[in-house]
Order: structure tokens, then sequence, then C-alpha cells
């Protein structure tokens, strides 16, 4: 059974934004709250699996070879859909900053929705999923331009 605050809490964030109420209380079935200290670590970098990560409350820091590359704050922001796309391990890892609340997603357990909203649900994820990637992809591509300009390296 979903609770209704939960429901409440993360109807309309990005990842669930089109899906229905009906396709929405199911994902939440499968679903978990996972609460952890300020320093956890959330994400090893080199696992292999299944899992999305929505920030509902605290920070997190991604960190890359040692960098951090990305801190996410606000509510709805979700991470670990890369590894999912791909099927490869994860690149990098992902650390609380301060106490976080998570909702944690493992996308194997959608089997166990009806075929048909399956498909759709996870059709729905993908696309939000590259959405995020392009926005990405594309801020990257105007770093390179920036420090390509910087260095005097033409493209």
């Amino acid at each position: 059974m979903v609770s209704k605050e939960l429901f409440d809490e993360v109807v309309g964030l990005s990842l669930f934004r089109n899906l229905t109420d009906e396709q929405l209380g199911a994902v939440l079935k499968t679903a978990r709250v996972a609460e952890l200290p300020e320093m956890a670590l959330v994400i090893s970098s080199q696992q292999i699996e299944s899992t999305v990560y929505m920030l509902l409350s605290g920070m997190v820091e991604v960190i890359l070879d040692g960098e951090t590359i990305s801190t996410l704050k606000e509510k709805g922001e979700f991470f670990g859909e890369m590894s999912i796309i791909d099927f490869s391990a994860r690149t990098a890892e992902v650390t609380a900053i301060t106490p976080v609340r998570l909702l944690v997603l493992d996308l194997a357990d959608l089997d166990s929705l009806e075929p048909e909203m399956r498909d759709d649900v996870l059709a729905r994820f993908y696309r939000t999923f590259s959405e995020k990637l392009v926005r990405r992809l594309r801020a990257a591509n105007e770093e390179i331009v920036r420090l390509k300009k910087t260095s005097g390296t033409k493209a």
C-alpha cells in the first residue's frame, strides 16, 4: 500500500510528471524510501545495478575520478540513470553531504507490473532520462568550446 503522503510528495516531480495516477501508484508500490546520514555512500562506482535514486531532501555530491562534478540539492532530482540506459557499471560515486531522504526505485522490480503498464512506464522513464542526458551533453559541449577558446585550441 502506498501512503497518500508519499504519493502527494512525489506526484509531479520530473521523473513522474508524465505518469498517470494509476501508474505512479503502481511504481511507488515497488519503491522504498531510504534515509541516510551525512557522508553516507549512496552509489559506489563500478557497481552494476538497475536502481535510480530520487532526492526527496538533503544534498548529495556526484564524484568522478576524485572530482565533484555535480551537487544535487533540489527535491525531485534523480541520479543513477546512466547505467540503466547502457547496462554498464556505474562510473561515478554519489555521497550524501547532508542527511538525505531518497526514493529508491529498482527498475527490475517493475517486472511485477502488468506488462502493458510496465512497458508504458519504462518508455516514459527512458524519455525523461534522455531529456536529462541531452541537457548534460549540451552543457558539456558548451564547456568544451569554452575551454578550447580559452586555451586557443581549434575545435
